[in-house]
């Protein structure tokens, strides 16, 4: 199953994280230079999954922040109204 299929079911509830790979969260970080779909979803998975890599913090908010003030307002949105997840560990 390709990583981004993967993660969504955690995110939408149908799977559950039990292992959670640092590979696999490096990719979701890069995919915050992807297509506007997948900042979308970057958006919503990079504080998702942010307390489970603190050795990543730095990458992540700085993607995460990248994504805040991106043009297009869904993305934006995504990451504006994700944020407190990263603020609350």
């Amino acid at each position: 199953m390709h990583v981004m299929s993967r993660l969504k079911s955690i995110v939408s509830g149908r799977s559950s994280i039990s292992d959670p790979h640092e590979r696999d969260y490096i990719g979701i970080i890069a995919t915050a230079k992807g297509s506007s779909k997948a900042k979308q979803l970057a958006a919503q998975l990079i504080p998702h999954f942010f307390k489970y890599f603190p050795s990543l913090s730095a990458e992540a908010i700085n993607a995460h922040f990248d994504l805040c003030e991106e043009d297009e307002l869904g993305v934006s949105q995504s990451s504006s109204s994700s944020s407190n997840k990263c603020l609350q560990i």
